[in-house]
């Protein structure tokens, strides 16, 4: 009895001693392919990356545009645009057999004796008569024109020296450069999972959210009035260096002058880019005024370092230049103009109504692309 004791024990200790050995394959197979499981981990855990992807997924799934197109375009997308080429087409029409477009003619008057140019919609540009009788035009005073007028030769220091275009060229590059980081900075720092529909503000005293959205609706338009000028002078700055542009001055220099203004242009649209994230991802309206009109300091930069300079160099800048004759009368330059000048209110708008229609924030389809690309690893 006492044997069959011991070898009872020693069998049920041979038993226990085999159950770890027996879970050590199972554990091993789980170890031994780590990428495999790593893989049905993302597919099945609500981990970091699976939320990167869901942005994506949700705007390719929208309506039936965004999944065909797998998110690219969707029904606000071809709606809106369409209504803006259409709007754009319908003037082109007007001005090529009426000397002014529908709102122009809405808005002012046909009587033309008493005017040497006929007003056009949108047409805020002062051209005047110069002593030889040809049509002049005065450029805004920031730094942005003094690179066109140094193109012109009519850029001087306090002892009566001309600037060289390509030094000054550059400098207006490397502030661009940093406007520009200036507002990557600012996007980089946006929450890109902010609710652009207020439905619960974060002021725990409001109860509707309808406030916060006619506030972000009002300040996307404030964006737009306010980079106007900024639209309009880049618009002049591009025509007057293009008009002055010839074959017998250096190519490099030419370069430089015509796409500076163009720079300029690109730092206005990505300034309503940053303002309308802004306004998106805040939920109460003095957060939306505080942040929408800090950031429209960025555009001011140009003419506080236009100031800059001329203190420390004594620029002495003569603002007036001569202005092209085809600019002035030609149905197409006024078209264009138009245009280039309502296109920073455009897109503000677009990137409003497709945040609202989506209810994502603009940027955060491009932040799960990245994330993609990151999985993916192309």
């Amino acid at each position: 009895m006492r044997v069959l004791c011991i070898l009872c024990s020693l069998l049920s200790a041979n038993g226990l001693a085999q159950q770890p050995q027996q879970l050590q394959p199972q554990q091993q197979v789980l170890g031994a392919h780590p990428h495999e499981g790593a893989s049905k981990f993302h597919v099945d855990a609500p981990d970091a990356s699976k939320r990167d992807l869901v942005p994506w997924k949700r705007l390719a799934s929208i309506d039936r545009i965004s999944r065909a197109t797998n998110g690219w375009i969707d029904f606000f997308v071809v709606i809106y645009w369409g209504c803006v080429v259409l709007f754009f087409l319908g003037m082109a029409h007007r001005m090529a057999h009426l000397p002014d477009s529908f709102i122009g003619y809405v808005l002012f008057s046909a009587d033309t004796k008493n005017s040497k140019h006929f007003s056009s919609f949108g047409r805020t540009e002062s051209v005047q008569t110069g002593a030889d009788g040809f049509a002049t035009r005065t450029l805004a005073p920031d730094f942005w024109s003094v690179c066109v007028l140094i193109n012109y030769g009519q850029v001087h220091d306090w002892r009566g020296r001309p600037a060289r275009p390509l030094p000054w060229y550059l400098l207006s590059f490397f502030m661009g450069l940093m406007q520009l980081s200036a507002l990557a900075f600012i996007l980089e720092g946006i929450n890109p999972n902010a609710s652009p529909w207020t439905t619960t503000p974060s002021a725990h005293w409001v109860e509707s959210g309808t406030s916060v959205n006619c506030m972000k609706f009002i300040m996307v338009s404030f964006l737009g009035l306010s980079v106007t000028t900024e639209a309009c002078g880049a618009y002049r700055n591009w025509v007057s260096a293009a008009h002055n542009v010839s074959g017998e001055e250096d190519s490099l220099i030419s370069i430089f002058a015509v796409l500076v203004p163009c720079f300029h242009y690109l730092i206005t649209l990505g300034t309503i880019l940053g303002g309308v994230a802004v306004v998106l991802s805040c939920q109460q309206t003095p957060s939306i005024l505080y942040n929408s009109l800090a950031i429209l300091f960025i555009t001011q930069v140009d003419e506080v370092v236009y100031k800059y300079c001329t203190e420390m160099f004594g620029l002495t800048v003569d603002w007036v230049i001569p202005a092209p004759a085809w600019d002035i009368l030609e149905w197409k330059s006024q078209l264009l103009r138009q245009f280039v000048v309502a296109l920073p209110m455009i897109w503000g708008y677009a990137l409003l109504g497709r945040a609202w229609y989506t209810n994502m924030m603009p940027l955060s389809a491009l932040i799960s692309m990245e994330a993609v690309k990151n999985i993916s690893g192309f």
